[in-house]
Order: structure tokens, then C-alpha cells, then sequence
């Protein structure tokens, strides 16, 4: 099990001070195509289709890539989301933040979408005055190494996130952290 902390108001999860490598690639567990709203993630994609589709603004990025953020909805439910289009016009990453209160709902609407999950792991999460709270990492991965992971609590008590997202964004988000723990 593993163990996150919540400084000061924000919750500090091994994402943020863990080794890279303890994130291991999610095996195949699914057949279906992980998608979100009928856009493919590992596919190819317009911004056009983006933004009729989430209804959020899209624009350049770094190294070429097209990022789009802005306000949209999952299940119903309000949220933020980041979504990149790399240089070559393959959807990597639709990152979904929401009220955490939501987030058994969109667990649930998953699992019934999906299937059962690769895996499902829980640890403990603590407050600064010590409360502790059972978080949840839920995780599918598709044949062709996309991957889409569940969080109960993500930088903070009051939010989750729901992260589809290919290998070769992991890998790039990977370089990134080794990167940002030499300091």
C-alpha cells in the first residue's frame, strides 16, 4: 500500500515525489477502445473535433503539439480539462479534473464501459491535521497501450481525475519528472 500526503492544503501524491519507476505500464485488459465522447485516444484527431466535441479552446503548445483547455462536462458532472494532440495529429491525453463527490458515479460508469479494470490499487491519504482517507487508482489498458486511470483524490481531498492517455505520453510526462527531481 502505498502512502500520500496531504502539505498544507495540497495533497502530495506519489505522482509528485515517487521514482518514475514505480509506475508500472498497464497491461492489456481490454479489448474495447478507450475513448471519451467518441474521440479516440492513440487515433488521430482535429482540434475542430475537440472543441465541438468538449466545447473548449485549443491552441499551440510546445514542440508543436496542440493543447486544448477549458470547462466541459462528464456525466453530466462539471470539469477541467486538459486534452493534447501531438505533432503528428494523434490524440495523447484527455485529463479530466472533478468534484470528488462525482467520482464514484464516473468510477462506476467506467467499470460498466470498460470492464473490469487492470488493476485497483488503495492507499492512504492524510490531511495536515492527521485525518486519513482511503484513496482509489483505478487503471485500464487497451491493446494498444493506451491507458486510462482513475484517481480518487488528486492534489487535494475535493478533487479527482479521470486521465486517458498513450505510452507515448506517459513517456513524455515520465522525462519531465526525472527532470524536475534533479534539482
Amino acid at each position: 500500500m502505498r502512502t500520500s500526503w496531504i502539505v498544507g492544503a495540497a495533497l502530495v501524491t506519489c505522482a509528485a515525489v515517487c521514482p518514475v519507476s514505480s509506475f508500472a505500464e498497464p497491461e492489456a485488459t481490454t479489448s474495447a477502445t478507450l475513448e471519451f465522447k467518441g474521440l479516440v485516444v492513440g487515433q488521430a484527431v482535429t482540434t475542430q473535433q475537440i472543441q465541438s466535441t468538449l466545447g473548449i479552446s485549443c491552441g499551440a503548445g510546445a514542440n508543436q503539439m496542440q493543447v486544448c483547455n477549458g470547462q466541459g462536462t462528464i456525466l453530466g458532472y462539471s470539469g477541467s480539462f486538459n486534452v493534447v494532440v501531438g505533432p503528428d495529429g494523434i490524440l495523447d491525453r484527455i485529463d479530466i479534473r472533478l468534484n470528488q463527490i462525482h467520482y464514484a458515479d464516473v468510477a462506476d460508469a467506467f467499470h460498466k464501459k470498460f470492464g473490469p479494470p487492470t488493476s485497483i490499487d488503495h492507499s492512504t491519504v492524510q490531511n495536515k491535521f492527521g485525518a486519513k482517507f482511503e484513496n482509489e487508482h483505478v487503471v485500464w489498458g487497451d491493446l494498444n497501450g493506451v491507458a486510462l486511470v482513475l484517481r480518487k483524490y488528486a492534489g487535494g481531498l475535493d478533487k479527482s481525475s479521470v486521465t486517458f492517455s498513450t505510452k507515448r505520453d506517459r513517456d513524455l510526462l515520465s522525462r519531465g519528472m526525472k527532470k524536475s527531481n534533479d534539482l
